[in-house]
């Protein structure tokens, strides 16, 4: 089990046989550094893929990171600064990803981005091949259901996201 600490700035491992709760990646200092010390500027949703390979949300880095098994932290897409672009890899910009979710396929991600100062929600597409990052909808498409969105999944059928809304208290499809 793998849990970010947002205000740590940590992702950590939980041990279920033993309970044993250890830091995966993150030092407990601000920043947005990849490698073997990673940084973080406060974590929150995070995926797993087949291969062990953990997805977080870097909120205010504006990224998607990937964690290795062996804790190495690499960016998959964010430029370090808000905005809404879609690109390839870190050429795209992301404001605020709050929840990432993976395919049954493993191919594709899916992350719920928003920002709180115009109340737009986005759902964001990360191709894992080819590293191309879409925007599937958002702002005013998506405000009036997901407004203050901070979690998501994929429904089984690839088709419909379910949002946790932090303002409306209720769950949407």
């Amino acid at each position: 089990l793998y849990v970010s600490e947002r205000y740590n700035c940590l992702v950590r491992a939980v041990n279920m046989s033993t309970t044993e709760v250890s830091t995966f990646a993150g030092d407990y200092v601000l920043g947005f550094v990849d490698g073997p010390v990673a940084r973080f500027n406060h974590p929150l949703g995070i995926a797993a893929d087949a291969g062990g390979n953990l997805f977080v949300c870097d909120k205010d880095n504006f990224a998607l990171r990937k964690i290795t098994p062996t804790g190495w932290t690499s960016t998959v897409a964010g430029t370090g600064a808000t905005g809404a672009a879609d690109g390839e890899g870190t050429s795209a910009s992301m404001t605020q990803p709050y929840a990432v979710d993976i395919d049954l396929d493993g191919g594709l991600l899916y992350v719920l981005t928003n920002d709180f100062s115009t109340a737009g929600a986005s759902v964001r597409q990360v191709d894992l091949a080819t590293g191309l990052v879409s925007t599937l909808g958002g702002g005013s498409e998506v405000a009036n259901t997901a407004t203050g969105a901070i979690g998501m999944c994929l429904g089984a059928d690839k088709g419909v996201f379910f949002f946790a809304s932090d303002y409306a208290q209720a769950l949407h499809a």
